[in-house]
């Protein structure tokens, strides 16, 4: 793991009341990292806005990187991120084919696939609005001048052909997979070692929400959602646990740490967050 994705993925599990230096540290040689790359990165991801040193060396997730954060942690709402979906109806990014390639990995995010150079398109399922969605791509870094048009006049060929860049069949078994991983790992990990418990329920909660997030949310429609519901109910059992077994590690943490939901605290600096692991 990269030292800034250990230090995220453990601020995001406690974001109120972040962690102590000391846990960090912890966390990084668990996985093999250096105290030496583990403060670099504390100083590179604090100077970037993205997280906030508190006093007697606490760390927590930034107020600044609210919209990233909110991004990664939607994948609790499970099936209330899309809505019905009208058949061809679909949104459509055009923009240049010479983008980055974290640029292109990031508008994978939201489930948008490239069917041929400079236009990318999902279905138009998600709850959220155009504007909203065209925000959340500025936040992941997306160039400006991307254009996003909403359309519902294609011919039921091109829909057909779209999906089968989503592989339908390849997400219901990475579903299917993943839940059993999880399910198997709640059956053994009062049988280990607290350390253990710890580094498993890191890695495989975190493989999850990351399968979570970047769900294309096809519409039921096309994928019956049943197999990514049950993966959902079991990540939310899992993550549970997992923070119950994080939180005693946590002792030596201020009491809640004052947050604001203020939108003022949400900077425009988004720039800053490009880059960033999810």
């Amino acid at each position: 793991m990269k030292p800034s994705s250990v230090i995220l993925d453990l601020l995001r599990t406690f974001p109120d009341r972040g962690a102590s230096a000391k846990l960090i540290l912890a966390t990084g040689k668990m996985f093999g990292i250096s105290d030496n790359a583990i403060r670099v990165n504390l100083s590179r991801l604090t100077s970037k806005c993205v997280i906030d040193k508190l006093d007697r060396g606490h760390y927590r997730i930034s107020q600044q990187s609210t919209p990233l954060n909110d991004f990664v942690e939607e994948w609790r709402l499970g099936e209330k991120r899309r809505k019905s979906w009208k058949k061809n109806s679909w949104l459509c990014l055009v923009m240049d084919s010479n983008l980055s390639v974290e640029c292109r990995r990031n508008v994978g995010y939201l489930g948008f696939r490239k069917i041929q150079p400079g236009l990318w398109v999902r279905p138009d399922n998600l709850k959220l609005e155009s504007a909203d969605l065209l925000k959340r791509l500025r936040n992941l870094g997306i160039p400006s001048n991307v254009i996003l048009l909403a359309a519902s006049q294609f011919a039921e060929d091109n829909a057909e052909q779209w999906f089968g860049f989503f592989n339908i069949e390849q997400l219901d078994q990475q579903y299917a997979d993943m839940n059993q991983q999880l399910h198997d790992s709640l059956a053994k990990l009062t049988n280990q070692t607290n350390d253990a418990a710890k580094k498993e329920t890191f890695l495989l909660g975190g493989a999850a929400i990351q399968m979570l997030i970047k769900d294309p949310l096809i519409p039921e429609q096309i994928q019956a959602p049943a197999m990514r519901e049950a993966l959902w109910q079991t990540m939310l059992e899992y993550d549970k646990y997992g923070r119950d077994i994080w939180a005693e590690k946590l002792k030596d943490a201020p009491s809640i740490i004052p947050t604001s939901n203020d939108s003022a605290f949400i900077s425009d600096r988004r720039t800053q967050l490009t880059g960033l692991s999810l």
